[in-house]
């Protein structure tokens, strides 16, 4: 407890007289990791109001790389030339930190090759 001097006095984050409970609520608000939100945009937007906790925006990343996976193993929400799905990640009510996109094109290129016959004249 080098350096830490509690607060015993009857208000703020030490309340009690009791000097271990004092550190013990001081060191788990400095070692708090930080709350990251995930708000969906795919066609509508989602709002992420309660956030997760989480050790570092590496990890917060893979979060949002999960979250946009699970979208593209639903082909119903795909639609049928694809789709596009955005996980904006926040660490404050307007701080965006990250942007992870996913897009999924259907393509037929047979379809682009088709010719249509030109009528004489």
């Amino acid at each position: 407890m080098s350096g830490f001097t509690p607060n015993t006095g009857t208000t703020g984050l030490c309340a009690t007289n009791n000097a271990f409970n004092c550190f013990r609520a001081y060191r788990s608000l400095e070692t708090r990791m930080p709350h990251y939100f995930f708000d969906i945009h795919d066609g509508i937007h989602v709002h992420d109001n309660e956030g997760k906790e989480l050790p570092d925006l590496e990890a917060a990343k893979a979060e949002a790389i999960r979250l946009a996976g699970g979208f593209a193993t639903r082909p119903a929400m795909l639609g049928e030339d694809g789709g596009a799905m955005v996980v904006v990640i926040r660490d404050a009510p307007d701080s965006v930190v990250l942007n992870v996109r996913l897009v999924f094109n259907v393509e037929e290129p047979w379809r682009q090759r088709q010719r249509v016959p030109v009528a004489p004249t």
